[in-house]
């Protein structure tokens, strides 16, 4: 297998057969919320997910499971005391909930933090990213 480039959006396992060499692993956590619109205009994005990348020099066989996380949920615009984005789901590790709106007014609730995503490799039986 020369040059396999995938991209997945759920879990999934791959299997890296003996002879293979300089293997380099790419995954990022998932993305936060945006948060909610308010008086003054529209939430903002959510924030990116930290990228590892790993690399294995060795010839020695083994299997990788990513565990992909979720994007954030977004929060809700011009609601009271409500209005908070849903957590990223993850098998890892879930992402922080969006804050409430304010009592008052228009204001916005945050957005939802992002899963987490890792590797874990059965060589060395752990999460290695």
């Amino acid at each position: 297998m020369s040059g396999f480039n995938t991209t997945y959006t759920g879990d999934t396992s791959v299997t890296i057969p003996f002879n293979a060499y300089s293997i380099e692993v790419e995954i990022a956590g998932a993305q936060g919320g945006s948060g909610g619109s308010d008086a003054n205009g529209p939430g903002r994005g959510g924030g990116q997910g930290r990228k590892c990348v790993i690399f294995f020099p060795d010839f020695q066989a083994r299997t990788l499971t990513f565990r992909i996380g979720q994007q954030g949920g977004n929060g809700f615009g011009c609601v009271r005391n409500s209005g908070a984005g849903a957590a990223g789901p993850s098998n890892v590790a879930g992402g922080g909930g969006g804050g409430r709106s304010g009592p008052r007014g228009c204001s916005g609730g945050g957005g939802g933090g992002g899963g987490a995503s890792a590797i874990f490799d059965s060589v060395k039986n752990g999460y290695v990213c």
